[in-house]
This record gives structure tokens, C-alpha cells and sequence, in this order.
């Protein structure tokens, strides 16, 4: 690989080398070839994930509304406009991540809270909780948490049985409808 420096725009391929601008540089370097090596199962995953991500940020652009949401975001977070296309493919591509689910108000009446801290590289846009029995896995009740900065909050609705261990199922939605679960055991 060489470095050039030039006043002239050179890019391109002539022979066996390719050019290309890098900044005011031009780098030469030998034209790329196709890996004889057959892909990977993982490579092959995360080349469809790409695939599907790109999928969506064009069904994005083609959507007024959604593209506009997006723009705000990404003027919001100071990304240039330039860049928005790529911004969307990382929000398909990043789900969002639950970081803790405290169940510490939470003594099995109704009224009681449970509160989650979820996040997002763009924006987590709800928080659906379920409260089952551990032993059979009847549901007892599930709902939506509400957003209250900068935590999201789940009233319960219903009154749990002392004595039972529950599982608190917690499942965090973005903009680009990935979810991430995770879920709580709360002993009797």
C-alpha cells in the first residue's frame, strides 16, 4: 500500500491497483480479491442481519413520518443528516438493553411498583411487564410500564398470592420493534 499526495481527484482501478480518496490523500493499494474460504455460519448471520437492517432503513426512507421521527432523533443527538442512513441501520441492528428491574416496592399488592431502566441507542419506546406464578407459570397480570424520566414504572394491577414464588417477565421495544427480555424471580 502506498500514500500519495495529489491536488488531483484519483480513484479508481488501472491494472492490478486501486485508487482511492482519503481525505486529501489518494492510497494505492492491490486490487482486492474474493476469499476462496467459504463463509462462516456467523458471518453468513450477520451478513443477513445487515441485509434485513438496510431492508429497514430504506422502508424507513420511504416513509415521510418515520424518516422525519428520525431526523428529529438524529439532529437531537447532533449526527449529521448525511449520516441518518446509517443511524437507522444501527437502531435495527442495537436492541435495547435492560439494565436492572427493581422489584424492591413490590410487595405483591395492587399499587405497588416495579421499576426498570432500560435503554436504547436511539430511544426504547415501551416496557411490557408480566407477573406469573414460577411453580405452573399462570399469569397473574401484565401491562405496560409508563415512562417517567428516566425510569420506566409498572403499577401493579392485581393482587399476587403470598407465599408463591412470582417471575417478572420484562421485555423493552425500540423504534425498529427489536425486544430484549429478561426476566426476575421474587422469592415467597
Amino acid at each position: 500500500m502506498a500514500k500519495i499526495s495529489t491536488p488531483f481527484p484519483v480513484s479508481g482501478r488501472v491494472g492490478g491497483f486501486v485508487f482511492r480518496r482519503c481525505g486529501r490523500d489518494v492510497i494505492m493499494s492491490r486490487r482486492p480479491r474474493p476469499s476462496a474460504v467459504a463463509p462462516s455460519d456467523l458471518q453468513l448471520e450477520r451478513q443477513a442481519r445487515f441485509r434485513m437492517a438496510a431492508s429497514y432503513a430504506k422502508a424507513v426512507y420511504a416513509d415521510p413520518v418515520r424518516k422525519e421521527m428520525y431526523r428529529e432523533l438524529a439532529q437531537r443527538r447532533r449526527i449529521p443528516a448525511s449520516r441518518l442512513f446509517g443511524f437507522i441501520v444501527r437502531d435495527h441492528q442495537k436492541p435495547p438493553e435492560i439494565l436492572e428491574i427493581d422489584t424492591a416496592a413490590y410487595q405483591r399488592h395492587a399499587g405497588d411498583t416495579i421499576r426498570i431502566d432500560a435503554i436504547d441507542d436511539l430511544e426504547v419506546v415501551a416496557v411490557d411487564i408480566r407477573i406469573s406464578r414460577l411453580d405452573d407459570g399462570t399469569v397473574l397480570e401484565q401491562g405496560a410500564a409508563a415512562y417517567t424520566s428516566p425510569y420506566w414504572r409498572y403499577l401493579a394491577q392485581a393482587e399476587a398470592p403470598a407465599g408463591v414464588p412470582l417471575l417478572v417477565e420484562v421485555t423493552a421495544i425500540d423504534h425498529a420493534d427489536n425486544r430484549t427480555t429478561e426476566r426476575r424471580a421474587i422469592a415467597t
